[in-house]
């Protein structure tokens, strides 16, 4: 058994406190990217150098198999509790503290493979562009990327929990509801994210056919599995692109970044 990180670690991650769930859950999400990359004939071992970018305190690095000899595994993280605590309890994975903005300390196509669950779900689409640009030059050619969204399903599960008696919260889904149909993307600020996250962090909502014409600039999109990431978000297969937008420029100063890691072996 690998060691569980601490109580509050846990539930900034994955919003519980159960550690049984917790373990469930990372579980379960190396299970959601595994059936995601056999869909386009793909599969874990079949990659040399792997990033989870966002992984916490390690919700899903802990469960993800590699051969120590053969594979590498890296994390990144905004969260530097985390990060420590990975440091000192999975001395075996390559971690990285990192900043809310690019770049990434890592060399132009370092990575056969990243995958993420559940940070472009909380993302304006300035942090959200320069986050994909970002991913793109550090994914190596022919490399795979995957990422989550909040899309129909948990847009339409967020509306339903609200009170349906409360004037001023309908008006904002109806808002939310005119800027989906408008402009394909809502990003609400949400201050149940204000005492553990940066104020960058709120919440989002793509449909399907943003992510189709706008994240098609950026990488060539292999699938779309709606619910493909533990039943309620999105999830969303892409192949390195060739010829992709230049990073764009950012609204918040990134931190100083850690020392870049070797340039990838030929």
């Amino acid at each position: 058994m690998l060691p569980l990180p601490p109580e509050d670690l846990r539930f900034n991650v994955a919003g519980t406190r159960d550690p049984v769930l917790f373990d469930t859950l990372g579980a379960l999400s190396v299970q959601n990217f595994a059936m995601a990359l056999a869909g386009i004939g793909r599969s874990l071992p079949q990659f040399a150098r792997i990033l989870e970018w966002g992984c916490g305190c390690g919700r899903i690095l802990r469960h993800l198999p590699f051969h120590p000899h053969a594979q590498e595994l890296h994390g990144c993280d905004i969260d530097p509790k985390g990060i420590a605590w990975l440091r000192d309890n999975l001395p075996y994975l390559h971690v990285q503290h990192t900043p809310g903005l690019p770049p990434l300390p890592y060399a132009d196509g370092h990575f056969d493979l990243i995958i993420n669950h559940s940070v472009l779900s909380h993302l304006d689409e300035a942090y959200q562009d320069a986050w994909l640009a970002e991913l793109g030059r550090v994914l190596a050619p022919g490399g795979v990327l995957m990422l989550t969204v909040h899309g129909p399903f948990a847009f339409d599960h967020w509306t339903s929990v609200l009170p349906k008696d409360d004037a001023a919260l309908q008006r904002v889904v109806t808002g939310a509801r005119e800027a989906l149909a408008k402009d394909g993307f809502y990003f609400l600020v949400d201050d149940v994210w204000a005492d553990n996250f940066p104020s960058f962090y709120q919440s989002s909502f793509h449909t399907p056919a943003y992510v189709f014409s706008h994240w098609g600039r950026f990488f060539d999109i292999m699938s779309y599995i709606p619910r493909g990431a533990l039943g309620h978000q999105d999830m969303i297969v892409l192949r390195h692109k060739a010829t992709a937008p230049e990073a764009v420029e950012a609204t918040e100063a990134p931190r100083d970044a850690p020392t870049p890691l070797p340039a990838r072996a030929a």
